[in-house]
């Protein structure tokens, strides 16, 4: 018989509860399913008896595999923060002789599915464009070239507010309405022209080149929140904005996951704030600026907002697992308030706490 042990809670019950339902399923959907297809066909190839247990459900002070067991935890978190997963060569494994979903058990929703995900998508030149451009910015800053779905999955943090991340979405595909967009409309060629500076409005412009007082000096107030202890604040461009999530930021280990949190919230709600500022100015204001005391102050609402706004998230009673620790959140904010607030100001609504 064949004994093994399993890191991944999700892998072992595909293994075993759900083998069959994914099997049923075609696997459509489902992350990694070829692998997991020359896996399930593998095991069935099997004559003898194979027996699998999760890592957790065993004890390494009794185990007689104690250093096996660690050896298996440490290589299954050095996969975890890999940004680029392995490629595994498939192309030896025996191929099962029949694939797909099973007809007695498909679904209308599980066949429209499947029609899709078996159709190729045609890359869309600006999002290729601004994919390569991320790609460029992180490997100049971290030295590792991300691969395009840890981009995509990168902004989908939950750092990132609901309408922030539906910004970045846009920004990745460069969908807003701005720019070239307006060139090959007649009549709205003036458009695409930006008013103040008299240059093609791009997303690149609106964030970091536009000389309005109200969206330049945004930048220096992000960078002047940053903690000195994590170094210069890294990000200076469209590429970094948008791949911010995979940035690495040098600090100690237990200041990581800290760190990049407010990294990722000072950056999401800077580019947010200062799209919405632009949109202010342009549509409401007929293009006149936005004072930058006021720009700032605005700013600095919105940065209070999401410091309540994790605050509230805490609560266990109410969120249950969504919620957030309250270490995450005081490790977060701490560096960014002062004067110094009293024990327990994270979960205590009678403290009045702010960034300013």
């Amino acid at each position: 018989p064949l004994r093994i042990v399993v890191y991944s809670k999700s892998l072992f019950l595909a293994l075993t509860k759900k083998k069959d339902e994914l099997r049923n399923c075609g696997l459509i959907g489902v992350r990694n399913a070829r692998i997991l297809q020359a896996l399930f066909h593998l095991l069935d190839l099997r004559q003898a008896q194979t027996a699998f247990r999760q890592l957790s459900d065993l004890n390494p002070t009794s185990s007689p595999w104690v250093q096996l067991l660690h050896k298996a935890e440490a290589l299954a978190k050095d996969g975890v923060s890999k940004e680029n997963a392995d490629q595994i060569d498939l192309s030896k494994a025996p191929q099962p002789p029949i694939c797909g979903a099973r007809l007695s058990t498909l679904t209308q929703s599980l066949a429209t599915k499947g029609v899709r995900t078996s159709q190729a998508l045609k890359p869309r030149k600006t999002t290729e464009k601004i994919i390569d451009l991320v790609q460029q910015a992180i490997l100049s800053q971290s030295g590792n070239l991300p691969e395009k779905g840890s981009i995509w999955c990168a902004i989908k943090t939950k750092n990132y507010t609901r309408r922030e991340r539906n910004f970045f979405y846009l920004a990745m595909h460069g969908a807003q309405r701005i720019g070239k967009y307006w060139t090959n409309i007649p009549g709205y060629e003036d458009r695409a022209i930006c008013n103040h500076c008299n240059e093609i409005e791009d997303m690149e412009h609106i964030l970091f080149k536009c000389t309005r007082p109200n969206q330049c000096n945004i930048w220096e107030e992000a960078a002047r929140q940053w903690p000195d202890s994590y170094g210069r604040f890294p990000v200076d461009s469209l590429g970094l904005i948008l791949g911010c999530g995979l940035l690495k930021i040098k600090v100690k280990q237990e200041q990581t996951e800290s760190a990049k949190r407010l990294l990722q919230i000072l950056v999401s709600t800077t580019a947010h704030h200062i799209w919405k500022l632009r949109n202010e100015s342009v549509i409401n204001r007929d293009g006149d600026s936005i004072s930058r005391p006021e720009s700032i102050r605005k700013w600095y609402h919105s940065l209070n907002d999401r410091l309540t706004m994790d605050r509230i998230l805490t609560n266990r009673k109410k969120f249950g697992n969504r919620a957030i620790s309250c270490g995450l959140v005081e490790n977060t904010w701490l560096p960014l308030i002062e004067p110094k607030p009293p024990d327990g100001w994270v979960t205590d609504p009678e403290v009045l706490v702010g960034i300013r």
